[in-house]
């Protein structure tokens, strides 16, 4: 609110597969207000603040980063399309894609579910620079709630003082991925605890050297049916992966 840069939101066309504006708007919340199910929504760079933003099923956001792992731009708000919000900020959908965006501050329960059915969310190419300031939930709060298919991939994550996500006891968690994300953070991840099944942890970096000591980061804590855990590095981590694999593979 308040800023004076445009965000555009377009509308896929079914016959015409051409990414098509429909219309230019002010602010993320009256982009999204105006967008329809299954509207793609691309925001400019720069800084955007906003009361909470309820998001509808189905919607694409694209920062000025999207389609760029954001492990690779690292800190820097250069060309980012950075939100600022100490309180809630999204109320999420299903079917939600968020995908290069710059989170300067998230808090406790920054993203959360809101008591609906979050499928099929994907976040990527984006940077979490937060303070949750919170273990008894998560910047990206999913809890009891049914969230099948979440994806987690190309992040660059700097969380302190709680969990960046957080699935809560009594939901239906099946066929998650974390992948290939940068991840330095005192309580990355927390949860799922019903041998959820389908998941994938694969590709990832935890840097436990939190604000140069090193021995202080957290990686995850959770419980799983079938899970591939492969390829992940973990480094200097004061607790590493306390992961109970019913089956699968580490």
């Amino acid at each position: 609110a308040g800023n004076t840069f445009v965000t555009a939101a377009g509308v896929d066309d079914v016959e015409n597969p051409s990414y098509v504006v429909s219309a230019i708007y002010p602010t993320i919340s009256s982009a999204i207000s105006g967008a329809r199910e299954g509207a793609n929504i691309q925001v400019a760079a720069g800084e955007y603040s906003s009361p909470t933003i309820n998001l509808k099923d189905n919607l694409t956001i694209k920062g000025a980063q999207a389609g760029n792992d954001a492990r690779q731009r690292g800190q820097s708000e250069a060309g980012e399309t950075v939100i600022v919000g100490t309180g809630r900020i999204f109320n999420l959908a299903a079917g939600v894609t968020l995908d290069g965006l710059y989170f300067r501050d998230i808090r406790h329960r920054g993203m959360d579910e809101a008591g609906k059915v979050v499928s099929d969310l994907t976040i990527k190419n984006s940077v979490f620079l937060s303070t949750t300031g919170s273990f008894q939930g998560g910047a990206i709060q999913i809890a009891p709630t049914t969230a099948n298919n979440f994806v987690f991939e190309n992040n660059y994550v700097g969380n302190r003082g709680g969990y960046m996500l957080y699935f809560g006891p009594g939901g239906t968690f099946e066929n998650g991925a974390i992948r290939n994300n940068y991840i330095n953070s005192d309580g990355f991840m927390f949860g799922p605890f019903n041998e959820a099944p389908g998941w994938v942890i694969s590709g990832n970096h935890f840097d436990g050297t939190l604000d140069g000591t090193p021995y202080d980061g957290y990686s995850i804590n959770a419980q799983f049916g079938n899970v591939q855990v492969a390829n992940n590095k973990f480094e200097k981590l004061v607790r590493g992966p306390q992961i109970s694999v019913i089956s699968g593979s580490v």
